[in-house]
């Protein structure tokens, strides 16, 4: 028989909660059960892969390359197990389903609730929970199976195998300067633009990307002084944003 086959839940959460604590006395006073009977557990598991899925180091258990590879799916599965009692506790409630929302910080105040307005309007039995995060959290969860469904910026990097993706809009990018600034209220040129320094969003945010590709497609990059002031900037600062 594949040792697939013989896998059991409680297996799988051993390797999740070890991973966590590091630790086996920890691990087992999470799991209610006595650390002999938890190094018999990961004994027989690690026997019966044929592979070494922890080491000990200085600061206590540490995953092996193949302690990583199988913890990997080990949470997928524990994710729809877990997934799979909430949907039951929800239809013994009465509920017509539940389903997880991610939305990034632009989405959570009114994509994402309108979103969930649209669904319970539809559905008015179902459960739905809503999850904030950063868009790489999100997706790293999404694709664990935490997740049902994520909302918010979208970045090439955030898309991989496996996921299914779909443009709700598109933002546009605007430059805010304070009243009384002097590029306020009229039509500055870039020139006049690249003059002031920038306070813009850090590096490798979705936003940030989105910023950088469209100075390119018009030709445009930041300023060298976004970050800091040059002593012959002048001192009132430009801001671009998007709303």
């Amino acid at each position: 028989m594949d040792w697939t086959e013989r896998l059991r839940p409680r297996q799988l959460r051993l390797l999740d909660v070890l991973a966590k604590t590091h630790n086996l006395s920890h691990a087992a006073d999470r799991l209610h059960t006595t650390q002999p009977a938890l190094s018999r557990q990961l004994k027989e598991l690690e026997d019966a892969v044929g592979l070494p899925l922890f080491a000990r180091h200085a600061r206590g258990l540490r995953p092996t390359a193949c302690g990583e590879a199988l913890l990997g799916h080990a949470r997928r599965i524990l994710a729809q197990i877990d997934r799979a009692g909430a949907d039951m506790d929800a239809l013994r409630a009465g509920s017509a389903g539940r389903v997880v929302l991610g939305a990034s910080g632009a989405a959570v105040s009114d994509t994402a609730p309108r979103a969930m307005l649209a669904l319970l309007a539809r559905m008015p039995q179902a459960q739905v929970r809503l999850v904030e995060g950063t868009m790489d959290q999100l997706v790293g969860q999404l694709l664990q199976g935490t997740l049902d469904v994520v909302v918010g910026r979208s970045a090439p990097e955030l898309h991989g195998p496996g996921l299914q993706t779909e443009p709700l809009y598109s933002e546009p990018l605007h430059f805010v300067a304070r009243p009384g600034h002097p590029l306020f209220g009229g039509e500055p040129d870039w020139p006049a633009v690249l003059t002031y320094r920038w306070i813009v969003w850090p590096r490798g945010t979705p936003i940030r990307e989105a910023l950088e590709a469209a100075l390119a497609a018009a030709g445009q990059r930041l300023p060298d002084d976004y970050r800091s002031p040059t002593p012959s900037a002048p001192t009132s600062p430009f801001w671009p944003t998007a709303t």
